[in-house]
């Protein structure tokens, strides 16, 4: 067992500079595949830290697949998959993320989805029309005209009634939870108890109190009152539970909280119905998140926060003297791309497309005799029967380069070996291929191969 010996960083969360030795470590090789790490108890005796610190470490690392837990037995290394090692000129090495076979994950949209020859040309009329625009300095709330268009679409599709002041363009999740600090006091956050786990992280860096809420088939149920409740209500990640508007009007009745409802992965869904948003039924309390990374693509980092009226002042005031994080060029393309029906007519094309394969994919599942699945909205959540090893599974998945993701690194609280498996990032001509790797690599991984 490899010594682990930590310097910590003052200013940094004694658990993320853990999290990344051990990371580093691993992906060099100096802590080997297989290799079993200290218990939390032994761990946090020698680097003289609570074993809280060393569990919220090791949960960061089992929710990227670093490492795997066995029951009584421990923890242990999955794979150094993540890197490989490519000497520089000079001699020194450094590390390149290495591509995957098949992607199983929901973090974009299948490459012969992407309108990329529209894009091209609304970029190029956006440039012929103004050729300095990524000189200029970029508003701090985000520009106005985009603002306006998707305070229009917000109001067409989603029945909110919201002015261009009330959109804020933002890059990220994490860019939203940071206005949102700003502006409102926080001390103790609610989550789902199976959520995106970097909300969770974003907290805990800054010190506040995180709680875990159950979800049933209704949706988040709140169990105490908290400063803010983070929820993505529509297409519940990663369960796919769709929150009922009994459960709405509940938890905007029974609680005093602020509220982030983020609709992730919500344009793609296939209802033709105006969605009723939290939002629209308490503008005073309800933070609204959304994104164009699930739609378009990954690497637009474009999104929006819509934010309560009341706080329009506030922000203007705070971010007077900023810029937006978001470049006027990729704004003004956006904007384009959506004033001009090219996004509409995109979003009919992919949900047909990820109908199309979510057929597809469930016949195929069907022929496999070990596992057991239902479907999701947008997924397909896989349960395994007792003849499959799941660690060896998890083994051979990181070893043929498969992205994807069990419940487990979803929720930190309880062990869950189902498998979530998404299909949006898989172009249409591969999927017979990759769901027979898939299957095959399941077989490879029963029981009584592996005595």
């Amino acid at each position: 067992m490899t010594e682990i010996r930590v310097y910590f960083i003052k200013g940094e969360s004694k658990y993320i500079t853990l999290y990344r030795k051990i990371k580093e470590s691993i992906a060099s090789g100096e802590i080997a595949k297989g290799e079993k790490l200290p218990s939390k108890r032994d761990l946090a005796s020698s680097l003289g830290v609570s074993i809280n610190t060393i569990m919220n470490a090791y949960n960061l690392l089992l929710e990227e697949e670093y490492i795997y837990a066995k029951e009584k037995s421990g923890y242990f290394v999955t794979s150094n998959k993540y890197y490989k090692h490519v000497k520089r000129e000079d001699n020194q090495e450094y590390n390149v993320k290495q591509t995957y076979r098949f992607d199983f994950s929901s973090e974009s949209v299948a490459s012969s989805l992407f309108p990329s020859f529209t894009f091209k040309k609304v970029t190029s009329d956006v440039l012929m029309n103004n050729p300095t625009i990524w000189l200029d300095k970029t508003s701090p709330l985000g520009e106005e005209n985009l603002r306006v268009t998707i305070a229009d679409y917000l109001y067409r599709n989603k029945g909110m009634n919201v002015t261009f002041e009330n959109v804020i363009i933002v890059s990220s999740l994490e860019n939203s939870l940071q206005i949102i600090s700003s502006l409102i006091k926080i001390d103790k956050v609610g989550i789902e108890e199976y959520s995106y786990q970097k909300v969770k992280k974003f907290f805990l860096d800054e010190g506040k109190t995180v709680l875990d809420f159950p979800l049933d088939e209704e949706g988040v149920c709140i169990k105490e009152d908290v400063d803010l409740l983070y929820t993505t209500p529509y297409n519940q990640f990663p369960l796919g539970i769709v929150m009922s508007k009994r459960r709405k009007n509940e938890i905007l009745s029974k609680s005093s909280s602020y509220i982030l409802e983020d609709d992730y992965d919500c344009d793609l869904l296939l209802s033709k119905k105006v969605i009723s948003t939290l939002f629209s039924l308490d503008e005073e309390r309800v933070f609204y998140h959304g994104s164009f990374s699930h739609s378009i693509c990954s690497g637009l980092r474009i999104s929006y926060l819509v934010i309560p009226s009341k706080f329009i002042a506030s922000i203007k005031k705070k971010y007077l003297h900023s810029s937006s994080s978001v470049s006027s060029l990729d704004q003004a393309i956006l904007n384009e791309f959506i004033k001009g029906g090219h996004y509409f007519r995109h979003l009919n094309k992919l949900k047909k497309s990820l109908f199309d394969s979510k057929e597809r994919i469930k016949k195929l599942l069907l022929n496999n005799p070990y596992i057991e699945f239902h479907t999701n909205p947008l997924s397909f959540i896989i349960s395994f029967l007792p003849c499959v090893d799941i660690n060896v599974l998890k083994e051979k998945l990181c070893e043929k380069r498969i992205k994807i993701r069990f419940l487990s690194s979803f929720c930190q609280n309880k062990k869950d070996d189902r498998m979530l498996l998404c299909y949006s990032s898989l172009n249409k001509e591969d999927i017979e291929e990759a769901i027979g790797f898939l299957n095959k690599l399941i077989k490879e991984s029963l029981i009584e191969n592996n005595v």
